[in-house]
This record gives C-alpha cells, sequence and structure tokens, in this order.
C-alpha cells in the first residue's frame, strides 16, 4: 500500500495492523485530499471484523471508509468536496470535545447521510 498523502499507520487497523483498502479506494482518497487542499487526519481507517465489531461498526470500514477529524468550517468544505466526488456514504460528528469531532466517508452503492447521536 503506497499513499501520497496518508501514513500506513494511519489506515492499518488499530487491533491487528493490516489494511486490506482496494487501490482504487485508495485513488479516491487521494482525490478526495486534493480536492479538499488540506491535510487531512485519519482517524479510524481499516477495521478487521474482529476490531470492527468491538467498536460497534457496520463493515464499512472492513471494506472502504475512513474517518477524519475535521470540525468547524473546514467540515462544511470537506463535505462539500466529498460530495463533488461522489462519496455516498458522509456521517457528522461535531458534538461533544473538540478531538472528538469528525466524519465518516465511504462510497456505498446507494448514498446515506447521517449524524452521530450524543
Amino acid at each position: 500500500m503506497r499513499s501520497e498523502h496518508f501514513s500506513e499507520k494511519e489506515l492499518h487497523c488499530r487491533h491487528c495492523g493490516v489494511c486490506r483498502f482496494s487501490p482504487e479506494f485508495l485513488i479516491h482518497l487521494e482525490r478526495l485530499r486534493r480536492a479538499y487542499g488540506q491535510p487531512m487526519s485519519v482517524t479510524s481507517g481499516y477495521r478487521c471484523p474482529d476490531y470492527d465489531a468491538t467498536v460497534g461498526g457496520r463493515g464499512a470500514h472492513q471494506v472502504g471508509a475512513v474517518d477524519v477529524a475535521v470540525n468547524g468550517d473546514r467540515a462544511y468544505t470537506f463535505v462539500t468536496r466529498a460530495l463533488q466526488l461522489k462519496w455516498t456514504g458522509i456521517g457528522v460528528k461535531q458534538h461533544g470535545a473538540w478531538e472528538q469531532r469528525f466524519i465518516h466517508i465511504d462510497r456505498r452503492p446507494e448514498p446515506r447521510f447521517w449524524s452521530y447521536n450524543a
């Protein structure tokens, strides 16, 4: 796995160290980074099935999803760029402590936009 803007540590599973993102997913992630024009800090990348179950995930991070630390005015710009580039799964958490705010993005077949509850 090679990425111009993202380290292996950011994208690999925190539980087992594996990353099974497809090259196509990484190409789309790089395109979003270039369109956004600012660093994107990935707080959760690939998740193996065991880790995904532990954190209550639903499988998106096993096939191609990341959570990005972004908030405030930058969150609006980030979501706008993601939508322009056809990212179809967007989950927004912009409440709570500043460092716990993030936006989840993925490329699911059916578009979905949601907010994480408090």
